[in-house]
Order: C-alpha cells, then sequence, then structure tokens
C-alpha cells in the first residue's frame, strides 16, 4: 500500500460464491471468482469464468453490505462506493492484484521534469462516454478538475493540482507540492481517475443517482431501487468488449452477515465479500472461499 493512500476495503479480502454459479470477475482488478466452467483472464489479471459464448448473457448478482454514498466519484466513499464506481466509470489507470498498473482510458503517462510537480496522462482516443459524448482531454481535464471539490475520502490528495490540456491527446496535471503518486490516485481504488462526462458536470446534483461515466456497465434505472438493488446493464459503446463478461450485474444491499450468507446458500445471490470470521461458516454451508488481495 502506497504511503499517504486509502487503503482497499477489507471486504475485498474474502470472497464466497456458489458452487457451479458460473462467475466471473465483478471487479476487474480485484475480486475473481470460479466454476466448473473454463476461464479467461480479464484486463485486470483475474480469471472470468463461464460457459462458453452463454457467459456473456448471463446475469451475476452481488451482496454488498450497504449502498453507495453517491454515484459521483467526488463524493464516494471507497467502501461499498467502490463496486458501483468500477462499473458505470472507466478509471484513466487499472491497478492489477500484483501492483502493476495498465492503461485504462489514459494509454500512457509519466512524470516530466524533475521534483513530481507535473505528470503528464495520454487519452486513449476513440472512446466514447456511455451518454455518447467522446472521451476527449478536454473532457478528462475538467472531470479531473471537478474531483478536488467533492467531499470524498480521496479529495483532499488532488489539493492544490490542477490540470490542463497539454497536447492533442494530453493531457499535464500541476501539483503546488511533489505527488509522486499520481498513477495510483488515478487508478479504480481512488476514484480521481473515475472520469465524468462533460454532460453530467453539467449538472453535479444529478450524480448522485445517476452516474456518468464511460465504464463497461451503465445503470438501468428501471431496475434500481435507491438503497436497496441497483442493477447495471452491458455498455454496447464500450471500448473494449473483452471485459464485459455479463450483460447484467446486479448489487442487492444485504446489511446482515447472516443474511448474506443465506441469500447466497439459496441462489439469491452469486457472490458476497465476506470477513474472515464468516469463513467456517461459508465452509461448512458448501460455499466456496477466495481470497484476493491483502492477505485475509
Amino acid at each position: 500500500m502506497t504511503a499517504g493512500l486509502n487503503p482497499r476495503p477489507a471486504a475485498w479480502r474474502t470472497t464466497a460464491w456458489r458452487t457451479g454459479a458460473g462467475l466471473g470477475a465483478l471487479s476487474l482488478t480485484l475480486l475473481t471468482a470460479c466454476s466448473g466452467g473454463g476461464g479467461a483472464a480479464n484486463a485486470g489479471g483475474g480469471t472470468s469464468t463461464g460457459t462458453g459464448a452463454s457467459a456473456v448473457t448471463q446475469t451475476l448478482t452481488v451482496a454488498v453490505t450497504g449502498p453507495p454514498v453517491s454515484m459521483d466519484p467526488s463524493h464516494a466513499d471507497n467502501g461499498n462506493g467502490l463496486y458501483p464506481m468500477e462499473l458505470a466509470y472507466e478509471p484513466l489507470i487499472w491497478e492489477n492484484d500484483n501492483g502493476s498498473l495498465t492503461g485504462g482510458l489514459a494509454t500512457s503517462w509519466r512524470y516530466v521534469g524533475s521534483g513530481n510537480t507535473k505528470f503528464e496522462l495520454t487519452i486513449r482516443p476513440g472512446v466514447k462516454f456511455a451518454d455518447g459524448e467522446p472521451v476527449t482531454p478536454q473532457a478528462v481535464a475538467a472531470s479531473l478538475n471537478y474531483f478536488p471539490k467533492g467531499s470524498g475520502p480521496s479529495t483532499a490528495d488532488l489539493a492544490g493540482v490542477t490540470a490542463a490540456v497539454s497536447g492533442a491527446n494530453t493531457v499535464t496535471l500541476t501539483s503546488k507540492t511533489p505527488n509522486p503518486v499520481f498513477p495510483q490516485l488515478f487508478s479504480q481504488d481512488y476514484l480521481a481517475g473515475d472520469i465524468i462526462s462533460p454532460k453530467g458536470l453539467a449538472n453535479p446534483k444529478s450524480l448522485t443517482a445517476t452516474p456518468s461515466g464511460a465504464g463497461a456497465y451503465v445503470l438501468d434505472k428501471a431496475g434500481t431501487v435507491a438503497d436497496e438493488q441497483y442493477t447495471f446493464t452491458a455498455n454496447p459503446d464500450y471500448y473494449d468488449k473483452a471485459r464485459i463478461h455479463y450483460s447484467k450485474i446486479v448489487i442487492k444491499v444485504i446489511t446482515q452477515p447472516t443474511s448474506e450468507l443465506s441469500a447466497l446458500q439459496t441462489g439469491q445471490i452469486s457472490l458476497m465479500f465476506g470477513q474472515a470470521q464468516q469463513v467456517a461458516a461459508a465452509k461448512s454451508a458448501g460455499l466456496q472461499v477466495k481470497y484476493s488481495g491483502a492477505a485475509a
């Protein structure tokens, strides 16, 4: 873990799921599940499994212990809020299980000069937000400048930082003080790199309930009940179709751990993110347990 950054939520450490559920990764970097089917590596270093061509038509139903605070990355929490954020928004940079970094909306990045005060991002061409608008350096710079105005746990990390378009496909950030952790800040774990579309920024109040990103999934309002269930469907315009393993992902809010395990046993959900003290009960119930991220 990088000093000065918020740690990944502990709930991401232990994952339990039903045998034979045909599960894959909800989070493209941290959470993986396996079944009897064949697996295909995803861009985040995990394994997505299913039953051949039918896997992309499946629905994955996931339990979380609380609703997201907001669908606005600048106000979202990095606990339960990470799950919908990773579906609806594409970060500038993906951080993999092993700590390595791969490109998201940014294809490359580098510090400019000495002192770690200038950081340049090259923006991936040809990508669209879910609302159809193109992802441009101007849109990226506007989102990055908006982020520090929020109330989320990572906003202070961009205090004193300004973003500006610096070339046809580049954005440069300038910090008043040295910032050696820009790449991590722009990964999916810290939300700053979850770029909001210009339409979303034009109506920031709408972002509380409705995400406005370029992620692999879009919020299905008809299948969503605030604080209870959030339904996401595959984004047809997402630039990397290989990342999409389900046609629909449903996030159910189940606040009681015993109720989560019961829902898992009875097939109401396919996946939950547990704590170490739940492992024995999960195993005795015939559930599979997967450890990912930090050691449990």
